[in-house]
C-alpha cells in the first residue's frame, strides 16, 4: 500500500455561519467567498481582491513550523514530512471571518510585529486595511478575535509565565 500524501493548505477555510447564511472560502479559487442559504443552495460568489501567493519555501516553512513543533505522531517527523504536499499557490489570506456585515481576512503582509487584516463589504469591495498585532499563524491556533469593532488578542508574558489579554480598536 502506497503512503498517502497530505496537503497542508486546506481546500477551504472554516465555514462561517451568520444568521441563515453559510460563508465558505474555496482555497482552490483564489479568494472567492461562496454564500449558501440554510438549504445549502449557493446564493452567490464574491471575489475578494486579494492576490494569490506563490507557495515559496519560506511560506512552506511557516506552515510546517507549528505542526513540527507540536508533533506527537508515532512516525518520526522526517518520515511524515516527506509525504507533505503543497499546491503551487494559495489564496492571499490565511484567516477569514464574517463580522458586523463585513468580511475580515488576515493577509500574509507583515510589518515588524504586526500583520495586515483587510476588511470588505458584502459585495467584496475593500473598506479598510489594518495593521494589528501578530499572534501566530496558520495551524498554531487563533489567539485573537474581533468583537464590536475591537481586536482582542492573547500574548504570552514569559517573564511572569502568564498569558495576557490585550485589546485594540479595529474599526
Amino acid at each position: 500500500m502506497a503512503a498517502k500524501s497530505g496537503n497542508l493548505v486546506a481546500d477551504y477555510f472554516a465555514p462561517r455561519v451568520v444568521g441563515d447564511r453559510l460563508y465558505v472560502i474555496d482555497a482552490t479559487q483564489d479568494s472567492v467567498v461562496m454564500v449558501y442559504d440554510r438549504n445549502g443552495v449557493q446564493q452567490k460568489k464574491i471575489h475578494l481582491p486579494l492576490k494569490p501567493l506563490k507557495m515559496t519555501d519560506m511560506l512552506k516553512a511557516a506552515v510546517i513550523k507549528p505542526l513540527k513543533e507540536s508533533w506527537t505522531g508515532q512516525t518520526p517527523w522526517e518520515n511524515f514530512e516527506k509525504r507533505l504536499f503543497f499546491p503551487n499557490q494559495t489564496p492571499g489570506l490565511d484567516y477569514f471571518d464574517v463580522l458586523d456585515r463585513k468580511f475580515v481576512a488576515r493577509t500574509y503582509i507583515y510589518r515588524q510585529d504586526k500583520v495586515e487584516f483587510a476588511l470588505f463589504d458584502e459585495q467584496g469591495r475593500e473598506l479598510q486595511r489594518l495593521d494589528l498585532p501578530f499572534t501566530g499563524r496558520l495551524s498554531n491556533g487563533t489567539l485573537f478575535c474581533f468583537y464590536k469593532g475591537r481586536y482582542f488578542f492573547l500574548r504570552e508574558n514569559p517573564e511572569e509565565e502568564v498569558w495576557e489579554l490585550h485589546v485594540e480598536k479595529a474599526w
